[in-house]
């Protein structure tokens, strides 16, 4: 046998080895391929399975905006792409904000897989949107996002309807735009640099009396403002507010908005304090925020032309009567609207339990807008009125301004 070389049959490796004649069978060949064929057959399985299976396999999008701003609603579009069509008209979508008090939603479209809802801001904040679909009862899905609601971008964002500085002094704007992305790319400029220029920081300076024009951009919104240069310091007449009273609930806020009558009296800024801060407190740039149920007096002030202005605010006990609890809350604090359009407001009577859930609508001023009992305002002439809801004994307004 030790002359004998080393067959090979076609089936399996055969040696002769020189101390033992037995047959040596190597199987790693075999066991490899049956390790492969293993693997195969659950890949195969499992797409197998995830095509039979579609009922289940749904992906949620959802397409809103990061931002909106108070005196605007947003559609909001739920896209569903599953790979059973036929269920799609089954599914049944279901919007929840984390904070119920940043925006609550509207009535419900379908249109084939894409769902929208228009979503109406209530008050400034951040939340995050949780949308939830389900066919028959059964969750098939969910997907959050975040939106922030900005305060209106507009004059009213200003500490008075026009800007007044004294030549060769400077003042800084300091504007609240509310969270710090809605303060994101705001760029100043100002159409004459040779009476006043402004840096990116919203400091003015003033070069030579005279006026010009403050211009605040972000994106597509701009605001205008005269921009007065004057030789000496003017004190303005009186600070007015828009709103004396006001009625909030708990956890919730509202941004007062102060300004000086006259346009060119020097522009100063304001200094607010709460007389019963457990009540409610308010920030440097006026946002007030409801504490425990109370009254409470916010005063506002200006240092330099030694002026002040009050404003009560009530916080409602929610563990009162809810024929006494009654809180409206509008879609839309103010609106913009063009001469010749309308546009229907809407409220929400907080508890879901008030007695009385019947709200009349009256406008202060006929000729400017007028409203109707479902709360359909028209606007006739250029001008500004408050739109009046009334909801037992319980009133709220909506500032409306006519447009050209």
């Amino acid at each position: 046998m030790n002359d004998l070389n080393p067959i090979y049959n076609n089936q399996y490796d055969v040696v002769y080895d020189e101390k033992d004649t037995r047959k040596k069978r190597n199987f790693k060949p075999l066991i490899i391929l049956v390790i492969i064929s293993l693997a195969l057959i659950v890949f195969f399985s499992v797409m197998l399975y995830r095509i039979l299976k579609p009922e289940n396999t749904y992906k949620i999008t959802i397409n809103a905006p990061e931002i909106v701003y108070m005196d605007e609603s947003i559609n909001v579009t739920v896209s569903i792409e599953g790979k059973n069509k036929n269920n799609l008209n089954k599914i049944v979508t279901s919007y929840y904000p984390s904070n119920e008090y940043i925006f609550y939603a509207l009535e419900e479209k379908v249109q084939g897989n894409k769902v929208s809802n228009v979503i109406v801001p209530i008050q400034e904040g951040t939340t995050d949107l949780l949308v939830t679909s389900s066919i028959e009862d059964e969750d098939i899905g969910r997907s959050t996002h975040s939106i922030t609601v900005c305060p209106s971008f507009d004059k009213s964002l200003l500490p008075s309807t026009g800007i007044s500085v004294v030549r060769k002094e400077s003042y800084s704007l300091n504007i609240d735009f509310g969270e710090e992305i809605c303060s994101k790319d705001v760029m100043y400029a100002v159409t004459d640099n040779d009476i006043a220029t402004v840096d990116q920081s919203g400091v003015i300076m003033g070069n030579k009396v005279g006026n010009t024009t403050l211009v605040i951009r972000k994106g597509e919104r701009i605001i205008e403002v005269p921009l007065h240069i004057t030789d000496k310091y003017i004190k303005p007449q009186m600070i007015q507010t828009n709103i004396n009273k006001i009625q909030l609930m708990s956890d919730e806020t509202y941004r007062l908005k102060v300004n000086t009558l006259l346009a060119t009296a020097t522009t100063s800024d304001y200094t607010f304090s709460s007389s019963d801060e457990e009540v409610a407190t308010i920030s440097p740039s006026g946002l007030i925020k409801a504490g425990g149920p109370g009254t409470a007096i916010i005063n506002v002030s200006q240092k330099r032309s030694g002026l002040s202005k009050k404003v009560i605010v009530v916080v409602d006990d929610m563990t009162e009567d809810p024929k006494d609890a009654i809180t409206i809350i509008p879609q839309y604090k103010e609106i913009r609207i063009k001469k010749g359009m309308s546009k229907k407001l809407l409220v929400e009577v907080r508890p879901d339990t008030a007695q009385n859930s019947t709200s009349t609508w009256k406008s202060d001023d006929q000729a400017i807008a007028f409203v109707n009992s479902n709360g359909v305002v028209y606007a006739r002439n250029i001008g500004t009125t408050n739109i009046v809801v009334t909801n037992g004994t319980i009133t709220s307004h909506i500032k409306v301004t006519v447009e050209n």
